[in-house]
């Protein structure tokens, strides 16, 4: 018995519910019985080659302008007082890697389509939403039962 399921295990031709997906039973993308380091190349092509599949990708999400903000603003913490250098220093680089990084997310979805500029187009399953994913910033991914890291 195999640990994953298909879109075409369900039906063919046709349109699937995304809610449909998300209570069958066999519907473990986060499950894996190996890992595996490959290359960012290497496993873009996996997820390409498996675009029937449902998979779990973590990735760095682009902040917005809004949680940028936000993020200098808590530079200033005590607004009133004064802070040591070394606090500030320290909060300094927390709210740089922030902003450099992004927000980690772990994402449930389908494969839609790989577009310009290395951005991967999936149909988020949690809210049935096209949702991009900077191929630059996937750290994992989980497909059929597998875990790909990229390496470093």
């Amino acid at each position: 018995m195999k640990n994953y399921i298909q879109i075409n295990d369900i039906v063919e031709d046709t349109q699937v519910n995304v809610s449909l997906l998300q209570n069958i039973n066999y519907f473990k993308s986060g499950d894996y019985a190996t890992t595996q380091n490959k290359s960012l190349t290497e496993v873009i092509e996996i997820m390409e080659n498996n675009r029937q599949s449902i998979m779990r990708v973590a990735f760095y999400k682009k902040p917005t302008q809004e949680q940028i903000i936000e993020k200098l603003d808590s530079l200033y913490a005590n607004k009133k007082g004064f802070m040591s250098k070394t606090d500030f220093d320290l909060r300094a680089k927390a709210v740089a890697k922030h902003i450099h990084e992004g927000e980690f997310r772990v994402m449930d979805c389908l494969l839609t389509e790989r577009q310009k500029l290395g951005r991967l187009l999936v149909t988020e399953l949690e809210s049935s939403e096209y949702k991009q994913i900077d191929t630059r910033t996937i750290e994992y991914v989980i497909l059929k039962n597998i875990k790909y890291v990229v390496k470093k």
